[in-house]
């Protein structure tokens, strides 16, 4: 998801194509995260040179940068629905990136009521 000023056109848009962040003042994640890299990646490959403005892995900051009017930040749906301001407007990417997220634990410790439950949980919610 991008959050974008309300001020800024892109925010009346349905949903981002790549070629509208060529030019535009982008908040980044921080370059060793995942997100960054598959961001990167999208861009170069599609030839789009957005400004990148700032990166940060920190999403308050993220968040009042954008309040701010500074630029665009890119984050994950969970966490632009928790943390977008009143005066910033969620619009989703037609790009859509995928992460992979791996689970790991002790065999061992499958019994525990906690392991059990969060393993029952993801399991439900994530496959």
């Amino acid at each position: 998801m991008t959050l974008i000023p309300a001020d800024n056109p892109l925010s009346e848009k349905e949903a981002l194509e790549l070629a509208d962040f060529t030019d535009q003042d982008l908040i980044m994640p921080a370059p060793e995260s995942i997100l960054y890299q598959q961001l990167h990646v999208l861009f170069q490959t599609n030839g789009v040179a957005p400004h990148i403005l700032c990166e940060t892995s920190q999403t308050d900051i993220n968040c009042q940068l954008t309040e701010q009017g500074l630029g665009i930040s890119i984050v994950s749906a969970s966490i632009a629905n928790k943390v977008c301001p009143e005066n910033v407007r969620i619009v989703p990417m037609r790009e859509k990136i995928h992460r992979t997220i791996y689970y790991v634990t002790l065999r061992e410790l499958l019994d525990y009521p906690a392991i059990k439950s969060f393993s029952s949980y993801v399991e439900h919610y994530v496959f």
